[in-house]
């Protein structure tokens, strides 16, 4: 392949997503990998046109030729991307795919999808703009990062023009009541748990976090831009006017102070906080419930400015847990909920459904646990999500998922076994199924009504949870 510096724009693209579920927050901002992306190719490019693509919103432009077009690949959306690359090199671009289901099936997707030139595997930031400039030329492109804080903590989300698709959804939305504007951002990249859970997708190693001393800074930053009338070149300023609390809502896999030295990261964000900050922006992050340890903990996560954590529970199961590699236990879902109401923070339960050799018994005290922790927290759970386990290429459960279809006496299903292994585009709703019909004792319709009670004991407590069990 003879690559060339690029004649024409470089378009990134986050396609759209075979889903059977809502919009969710994600699409109250800008998703933030290609957002990432462009903010380092401007910087280091300041003359390359950039367009950005969020298929949820915005049309495909017409792709041209000497266009370069970077895809941000899920699991959810790999026959998306397939077409879009096929779309691109029919026009004479280039095609370059990352994104998790691409960091795990490089070779799948070259061989399957001939017109995708380059995969970039893992962080994409420093190599992107070398791959558009033409030095990296192989077919495979590791990812990596020299710094040891997170690259372009506050990206530029101008690139987008005006946010008004978003804003719009922000106003149909649940938030809206409570709050005058809600923002995603990275403050984590990584996750402290090695090995991570059977379900996660696995990521590049060490984690990458914003440097304490520049957090608060971000944070007023987008603050200012979005609600305080405060120019920024990064952070456009909404439609209209507004008036009220900012929500952050933190889409790492955990708050960048947790971890093995999370009271010492957590008193130091804290003391840095500034006082003209309270009542005016808070956090929503994702937590794990054996973090959550003791009462300073909880507190200090309070006045640091977290008042909403997703909490990842999964299941009542002691042996589902195990299977899971959760590394806690059901007393550890018990602590961390009490401390959390006690601390003054709403709390979202993360349920899974069907996880490896799950049986109507271990789905059963889900349901309970999830009963007993709603009562436990005394008014604090404020939405609840349930949902059949994915097994997403890169994760244990997807290896298991192989495992299970290799050892079967079907032919049919050992071939499958095959196809899965060596394919790109894959059906997230047959993956979903499958693993529920080769990996556990419940069928789909046993998952659907533990979901169902849960919805309807949910509801009757005024905690907001999607009808849909599934994520795909």
């Amino acid at each position: 392949m003879t690559i060339t510096k690029p004649e024409g724009r470089a378009i990134l693209v986050f396609p759209a997503a075979e889903s059977r579920r809502p919009v969710s927050l994600d699409r109250n901002f800008p998703p933030m990998g290609i957002t990432k992306l462009a903010t380092r190719l401007k910087r280091t490019m300041p003359g390359i046109e950039v367009v950005l693509v969020d298929e949820a919103y915005q049309k495909l432009p017409e792709i041209k030729s000497g266009d370069i077009v970077g895809i941000t690949c899920t699991t959810l959306n790999s026959a998306r991307t397939a077409d879009i690359a096929r779309l691109a090199k029919a026009a004479g671009a280039r095609v370059v795919v990352g994104g998790p289901h691409a960091n795990h099936r490089p070779v799948q997707a070259l061989t399957e999808v001939i017109e995708i030139d380059q995969v970039v595997i893992a962080h994409g930031e420093e190599v992107f703009p070398r791959i558009v400039r033409g030095e990296l030329r192989d077919p495979i492109i590791m990812g990596t990062l020299g710094c040891r804080t997170l690259p372009e903590p506050l990206p530029d989300v101008s690139l987008w023009g005006n946010l008004a698709a978003y804003e719009d959804v922000f106003r149909k939305g649940g938030w809206a009541g409570e709050y005058a504007d809600a923002v995603f951002l990275e403050t984590q990249r990584g996750c402290t748990q090695s090995p991570r859970c059977s379900y996660c997708v696995r990521g590049p190693a060490g984690i990458r976090r914003i440097a304490r001393e520049e957090f608060w800074g971000i944070v007023k930053e987008i603050w200012g831009a979005r609600l305080g009338g405060i120019p920024s070149k990064s952070v456009p300023a909404p439609a209209s006017p507004r008036q009220g609390k900012l929500l952050i809502f933190d889409f790492s896999d955990e708050f960048m102070a947790m971890g093995k030295l999370r009271i010492a990261h957590l008193k130091e964000l804290a003391a840095l906080r500034p006082d003209w900050l309270d009542g005016k922006v808070e956090f929503l992050a994702y937590a794990r419930p054996d973090q959550i340890d003791s009462p300073e903990v909880a507190d200090l996560m309070r006045r640091v400015g977290v008042t909403k954590v997703s909490l990842g529970i999964e299941s009542g199961d002691p042996g589902m847990l195990v299977r899971m590699n959760r590394k806690m236990t059901l007393d550890d879902h018990r602590l961390a909920v009490r401390l959390l109401s006690e601390a003054g923070i709403k709390i979202y339960p993360n349920l899974l459904l069907g996880g490896l050799d799950e049986t109507a018994e271990s789905m059963r005290r889900t349901v309970e646990h999830f009963k007993e922790l709603v009562e436990l927290a005394k008014g604090a759970v404020y939405r609840a999500g349930a949902r059949f386990v994915v097994p997403f290429p890169g994760s244990l459960d997807f290896a298991r998922l192989l495992e299970r279809l290799r050892a079967s006496s079907v032919r049919k299903l050992a071939a499958k076994a095959e196809r899965y292994d060596n394919s790109f585009v894959m059906d997230p709703a047959e993956l979903e199924r499958d693993y529920v019909e080769l990996c556990t004792s419940i069928t789909v319709q046993e998952g659907i009504d533990a979901h169902a009670e849960m919805l309807g004991f949910a509801r009757s407590q005024g905690i907001g949870m999607s009808d849909k069990p599934f994520l795909s």
